[in-house]
């Protein structure tokens, strides 16, 4: 009942006019921005656990961000397949990695797949962690997802026919 395989990838450009910058008199060329994404769901067979992998690529002139990793869902209850009344819970917790700067540390909560709670941590591993003694950020999040309404729709009798 836990099968899950869901996947999504995109693709976005932003500054494309590449409009002219102007700061205190210094002129700067505003690059273009090429942000990739994705993420990926998929259960453990016979059990309440699933992997979320993800990954973020950002790319504007000579910077660059890229975070990798994933996340491990434990759910604590089963939601109902067909008639949705039933939603499901879950405990996650997950580590990313940013390119030679951090790991992240992060664990959630999901409430009825509509509420989450989520707390993470940037431990800095960059050639600054001797200054900032690996010390990072902590981060709240608290998330509201809209129910899909659309999956379990009452069909009338002209909709049957």
């Amino acid at each position: 009942s836990n099968k899950q395989l869901k996947a999504r990838v995109g693709f976005s450009m932003y500054h494309l006019s590449r409009a002219p910058q102007k700061y205190l008199g210094i002129q700067s060329p505003l690059y273009i921005k090429y942000i990739a994404h994705g993420d990926m769901l998929f259960s453990s067979r016979n059990t309440n656990i699933a992997f979320a992998p993800s990954f973020l690529l950002q790319f504007q002139g000579t910077n660059k961000e890229i975070i990798i990793g994933t996340m491990v869902r434990y759910y604590m209850n089963n939601s109902s397949k067909y008639t949705g009344l039933i939603k499901q819970d879950c405990l996650a917790f997950g580590i990313h990695y940013r390119n030679k700067d951090a790991a992240i540390l992060s664990g959630m909560l999901e409430l009825k797949e509509k509420y989450a709670i989520v707390m993470s941590y940037d431990v800095n591993l960059s050639a600054l962690s001797s200054v900032s003694k690996m010390r990072g950020g902590l981060e709240l999040t608290l998330r509201y997802t809209a129910p899909e309404s659309y999956l379990y729709q009452k069909r009338t009798a002209t909709q049957v026919n």
